[in-house]
């Protein structure tokens, strides 16, 4: 479509308290990239605010990973790593099958820093990363002031553990 002149809008949803490089740019005049939650002033609280308000929330899978775009996203912790093993284990096949392949091909490429996905699903680590996330979430949590606004049960977020994510600028996400 660019070729034939159309003018495409890539709208980007990355929010104005997201760590994101200016750098990305398209490289044809009739791309044109905007980042509307980033150009208002929305952070992470104003869309949740919107999805609410809207009657969505959030997508289920957020209840296993902090964010969307890429299954196999780089900037993933180890703990969606083991949550996408459990939740969709021909996912974690495929991006084993990535790893393997590149393996072969002379790369040291892994997804997760540090290990491979077949280590990283040892029944032995799944365990070390499950008690490593809980100890990171109790030391969090005994941190956390209480907050009236903030129902006891609601479980911290993932940004409070990990700090704010990180934006791919693959996927944009």
């Amino acid at each position: 479509m660019l070729n034939d002149g159309f003018t495409i809008y890539s709208y980007v949803a990355i929010r104005s308290d997201e760590e994101y490089r200016e750098g990305y740019s398209s490289k044809h005049d009739k791309l044109v990239v905007k980042l509307p939650f980033k150009e208002a002033g929305i952070d992470k609280a104003g869309v949740l605010e919107i999805l609410d308000a809207a009657g969505l929330g959030l997508p289920k899978y957020y209840s296993w990973r902090t964010r969307s775009g890429c299954t196999f996203c780089f900037f993933q912790q180890k703990i969606e790593w083991v949550r996408l093993k459990e939740e969709h284990p021909e996912a974690f096949e495929e991006a084993k099958a990535y790893e393997k392949d590149a393996v072969e091909h002379g790369s040291p490429f892994t997804w997760s820093q540090g290990e491979s996905l077949e280590e990283l699903e040892r029944p032995e680590r799944i365990e070390q990363i499950k008690q490593d996330h809980a100890q990171r979430l109790a030391r969090m949590r005994s941190k956390t002031l209480p907050n009236p606004l903030r129902p006891d049960s609601e479980p911290l977020d993932i940004d409070d553990l990990y700090g704010k994510a990180k934006v791919c600028l693959a996927c944009h996400k």
